[in-house]
């Protein structure tokens, strides 16, 4: 295992805290979408997504890219053997997508797409954790690297409880951005929202936790037994701390942040706990793909590193730049962004 390997392995998982964090807050604020009657409430929650979404969704095709040119034996297992649970996230967010255009052109039936907007943020978000707990617990795989379970091997307790926590955190940092961007009415629903998400997330996380202990043995003890899992354990911890006490008083950008330090640190005791492995064999056999067996060749990672070392900063620029543009509360005038 190289440097270069790792390095790697530590960028793709920036990419995903990145994805969690900026297309979270989409999801989360879809998920609280139908929470409320108020069609002004609703008309502050989407203007303050609007100018984002679309672009933050850029985040899972990026993440999808380099996997495939730096670690392709990953692609090749997860996009096969988690193929129906792949579809269902993109069906959830072709759903929502289609749903909040046809409730703002105004077509018949606006509360149905006001539902569908909500339940495709419901259906991507969970299905996504579903994804995230079967690659921390392991899928079956065969000698050759590949998926050789059923779709009842997706389906285990310990996914189903880590799609409803990331349907919590997701909603949580819907809530928390939600509460940073509106005014007036909305920001009083949202501040109410976030308080709850906050607890329900540490709940969750209390409860995926417990779980992990008895279930992934073997991601459980990695994650103890190197000091930078507790690091981000505390991270997860402080950050949900920070967004409540800092939230209560008002301080919403920074509780948006502190929301945001959760995430990072879940995404965190992922990669600590999972290293060296990134898909481990639930079968116990020692088939689970590494850094080291499904990484690309050296050349590849190579030309890769010189892609990421123009790309990634012209992609910091422009993610500033738009979000610079966009930044503040949303008023009460109507007159949006």
């Amino acid at each position: 295992m190289t440097a270069l390997q790792v390095g790697w392995f530590v960028v793709v998982a920036l990419f995903v805290a990145a994805y969690a964090i900026l297309d979270g807050f989409d999801l989360g604020v879809g998920i609280l979408y139908a929470a409320t009657r108020d069609r002004e409430h609703r008309e502050a929650l989407h203007e303050s997504i609007s100018p984002f979404w679309d672009g933050n969704e850029v985040w899972l095709i990026l993440i999808g890219g380099l996997v495939f040119a730096v670690f392709p034996a990953v692609y090749a297992a997860a996009l096969s053997g988690l193929y129906l649970l792949f579809m269902l996230v993109l069906f959830g967010l072709i759903l929502r997508s289609a749903a909040l255009g046809l409730y703002y052109f105004k077509v018949p039936a606006a509360r149905r797409w006001v539902l569908a907007f909500s339940g495709g943020s419901v259906l991507a978000g969970f299905f996504l954790g579903i994804i995230a707990g079967d690659l921390v617990r392991g899928v079956p795989l065969d000698a050759n690297g590949d998926f050789a379970g059923g779709a009842g091997a997706l389906f285990d307790p310990f996914a189903i409880v880590t799609g409803l926590f990331a349907l919590a955190v997701f909603a949580n940092q819907g809530a928390a951005w939600a509460a940073a961007k509106t005014s007036g009415p909305a920001h009083a629903l949202s501040r109410g929202m976030r308080r709850w998400t906050a607890w329900a997330t540490l709940g969750m996380f209390a409860l995926t936790t417990l779980l992990a202990a008895l279930l992934v043995t073997d991601h459980a003890r990695a994650l103890a037994g190197r000091p930078l899992g507790w690091v981000m354990v505390a991270l997860v911890v402080g950050g949900l701390a920070v967004e409540l006490v800092l939230g209560r008083r008002g301080r919403d950008r920074a509780a948006f942040f502190g929301a945001s330090a959760a995430v990072v640190g879940l995404v965190g005791i992922w990669a600590v706990g999972a290293y060296p492995n990134i898909v481990p064999d639930r079968g116990g056999a020692g088939r689970a793909l590494t850094i080291a067996s499904a990484a690309a060749p050296h050349a590849s990672l190579v030309a890769m590193a010189v892609v990421a070392a123009i790309g990634i900063p012209l992609a910091a620029v422009c993610f500033t730049a738009v979000y610079r543009t966009f930044r503040g509360r949303r008023g009460t005038s109507h007159e949006g962004y």
